[in-house]
C-alpha cells in the first residue's frame, strides 16, 4: 500500500496584506460560524456574511457533491485557501479585505481537489516534449509525492488521463509526457536511448521548478511498455527517483527483438510501420528490423538494444534502491513473462511483482482508461487507487 504523504492545512489567508477570513471576526462570531462542513453550510454562510466569490478551476469539482475538501477562492488565476461557498453558481469578489477565519475542514486522501495544465517542457538539449499534468492545489507549504509518466509506443501520453486525475485527488502531483519523437514533442524517437534517460531528468527537473508543492524527495517514474521501458533505465541513471511502476516493460531488449533466435516479424513490423505514422522515426530502427530477420550485423544490433536493457544496469539499479513494481500478463509474446521474472529475482531493492493473464500491455491499458471493473486483471493493477503498489 502506497503511504500518502499529508500535513495539517493552515486555514489563515493573507490578500493585499490582509488577513480577509478569520474566524475571530465578530461577523463570523454572531453569525454561528466555526468551521464549515458541507455545501449547504458554505452556501449560508456566504448569504449571511454577504461575502461573494470566484468559482476556480478545479478538476475535482464532482467531489464536492458530498464531501468538501475545503473551502477555495480564486483570485488573479491562482487558488488559494479561502471560503468556497458554492461549486455550481459564480460571483466576483467585493473586495473587501475581511477579518475572517477561512471555513474550511482539511482535505482527505481521495477527495482532494485538483487542477489539470497542458505544457511544453524543454528539454536538456532544447528538444520540445509535450505534457499534460494533475496537481493538488490549495494546501500551502504541503508537500505531495511526484510521479512522472512517459507514453506508450504509438500512444499519446493521455493515455494515463483517467488514473492522474484519481491519483491526484489522493495527493500526487503526476505528469505524463511525451518522449521525444512522438506525435507533437520534438526530435527523434529515441526508443529508451540515452536521450530518453535524460529526458526523464529533465522533466523531473521542470516538474520541481513548476509545482511547488511537488515532494524532491517522493519521486516515482512509470508507464505502460515503452513507458516502462524507459522509467526503468531512469531509475538507474537519476538516484532522486524513489520509485518505479514498470508495467509491461522489458529487461532484455534483444532477447525480446531475438527472441530465442527467432524474432516475430508481426510485432516488428508493426512498431517500425506505426511509428513512421505516429512520430518521426529515424531510418535506423528499420534497418534493425531488417539486420535481426536476415540475422546479419547481429552483434550491432545486440549492442544497441543491450544499451537500452535495464537488465545492463542491474548493479546500478541495486545500488539506487528505488523501489520497484513490475506488471506483467504471462501471454506477452513481445516482451516475454520468463524474462521479466529472471531479472525480477536479480533485483536487490524493494520489490513487487504481479502476473496476470492477458498479453501484452491488455490489462495496463484497460486499467489505465478506467476499464478496470470486475474480477479482472485489470482490476487487479489498476482498480483500486494505489493498491498493492510500493511506497513512495
Amino acid at each position: 500500500m502506497v503511504r500518502l504523504l499529508s500535513s495539517a492545512v493552515a486555514l489563515s489567508v493573507v490578500e493585499g496584506g490582509h488577513v480577509i477570513l478569520d474566524s475571530s471576526s465578530k461577523r463570523c462570531q454572531e453569525a454561528g460560524y466555526d468551521v464549515i462542513t458541507s455545501l449547504t453550510e458554505c452556501g449560508k454562510a456566504a448569504k449571511e456574511l454577504k461575502l461573494s466569490h470566484t468559482i476556480p478551476v478545479v478538476t475535482a469539482v464532482n467531489y464536492w457533491k458530498s464531501t468538501p475538501a475545503g473551502c477555495y477562492f480564486e483570485d488573479s488565476g491562482l487558488l488559494t485557501k479561502g471560503l468556497w461557498f458554492n461549486p455550481y453558481s459564480s460571483s466576483t469578489s467585493d473586495g473587501t479585505p475581511h477579518n475572517d477565519r477561512s471555513l474550511c475542514v482539511e482535505a482527505e486522501p481521495g477527495h482532494f481537489p485538483t487542477k489539470s495544465g497542458l505544457h511544453v517542457i524543454t528539454s536538456w538539449d532544447g528538444t520540445k516534449l509535450t505534457a499534460d499534468s494533475e496537481e493538488p492545489v490549495g494546501f500551502d507549504d504541503t508537500k505531495f509525492p511526484l510521479i512522472v509518466f512517459m507514453n506508450s509506443w504509438d500512444m499519446p501520453q493521455i493515455e494515463y488521463l483517467v488514473k492522474t486525475i484519481e491519483w491526484a485527488k489522493f495527493g500526487y502531483v503526476c505528469v505524463e509526457y511525451q518522449a521525444r519523437g512522438w506525435f507533437l514533442s520534438g526530435g527523434e524517437i529515441g526508443t529508451a536511448g540515452p536521450e530518453d534517460i535524460k529526458d526523464v531528468s529533465a522533466v523531473i527537473d521542470w516538474a520541481l521548478a513548476k509545482f511547488p508543492q511537488a515532494d524532491p524527495n517522493a519521486i516515482a517514474v512509470g508507464g505502460v511498455s515503452y513507458g516502462a521501458g524507459i522509467s526503468l533505465l531512469a531509475s538507474a541513471a537519476d538516484p532522486r527517483i524513489k520509485a518505479s511502476l514498470i508495467f509491461s516493460g522489458w529487461a532484455d531488449l534483444f532477447k525480446a527483438l531475438n527472441w530465442q533466435n527467432t524474432p516475430a516479424r508481426q510485432w516488428g513490423n508493426i512498431l517500425v510501420d506505426t511509428a513512421k505514422v505516429l512520430g518521426h522515426e529515424p531510418p535506423l530502427l528499420g534497418e534493425l528490423l531488417n539486420d535481426v530477420m536476415v540475422h546479419q550485423n547481429i552483434s550491432f544490433v545486440e549492442a544497441w538494444a543491450t544499451n537500452r536493457s535495464g537488465a545492463k544496469y542491474l548493479e546500478q539499479l541495486n545500488a539506487n534502491k528505488p523501489a520497484i513494481y513490475m506488471a506483467h500478463q504471462h501471454g506477452d509474446n513481445l516482451f516475454h513473462s520468463s524474462s521479466e521474472l529472471d531479472f525480477f529475482q536479480q533485483l536487490d531493492v524493494p520489490k513487487h511483482m504481479d502476473m496476470n493473464v492477458g498479453t501484452h500491455a491488455s490489462a495496463e491499458l484497460l486499467g489505465f482508461v478506467g476499464l478496470d471493473e470486475g474480477k479482472t486483471a485489470a482490476n487487479h493493477i489498476c482498480g483500486s487507487p494505489l493498491l498493492g503498489w510500493t511506497t513512495i
